[in-house]
Order: C-alpha cells, then structure tokens, then sequence
C-alpha cells in the first residue's frame, strides 16, 4: 500500500530535514527559470539562504541539478516537460 502523505529529504549530516514538497517546489522553480541557484530559489520559494543551499543539495541527490559549479550556476539535468513528473516522483519518495 502507497503511503499518500509527502516524505520528508534528509539532507547530508541529518541536521535538518526539508519538507518533500518544499524540494518539489524547488525542482519545479529551477527547471522552468532555467536557472539553478540558491539565490533564484529565495526568490521564488520566500526561503533563506540556509534553506536554499539545503534545497540545491537535496535537488542535486535527486539529480535535478549537477553539482555545484563554482560561482556559476549548477547544470539543470531534467527538461522542461519531465519537471512535473520529477516534482511527483520527489513528493512520493520514489527513487
């Protein structure tokens, strides 16, 4: 049985845990701005800073984006029409 309530992310360390829908929201704000930063993620999500780098972490685990690329932005690895369905995949828990 599907258990339908969202999963929380442990991020690396487990010194905090960002809401599932949270990372979604973040994995849907980065595709289709086509921008991986933290700095769009506080804009678009009303997030801090912490928040942010947490959430580009935790987007990278789920291999929306590729690792951190100095000051640049990360290379964003879903395209625009898979977006909804990695944002459910990340709700769900699924791998």
């Amino acid at each position: 049985e599907v258990d339908p309530r969202p999963r929380d992310q442990r991020l690396p360390g487990g010194e905090a845990v960002i809401a599932a829908d949270l990372v979604a929201a973040a994995a849907d704000a980065v595709v289709r701005n086509q921008l991986a930063t933290p700095a769009l993620i506080e804009r678009e999500l009303g997030v801090g800073a912490g928040v942010a780098a947490q959430l580009m972490t935790a987007l990278e685990e789920w291999s929306v984006v590729g690792p951190p690329n100095g000051h640049r932005s990360r290379q964003i690895l879903v395209p625009v029409e898979r977006v909804a369905f990695v944002a459910d995949q990340i709700r769900r828990g699924a791998a």
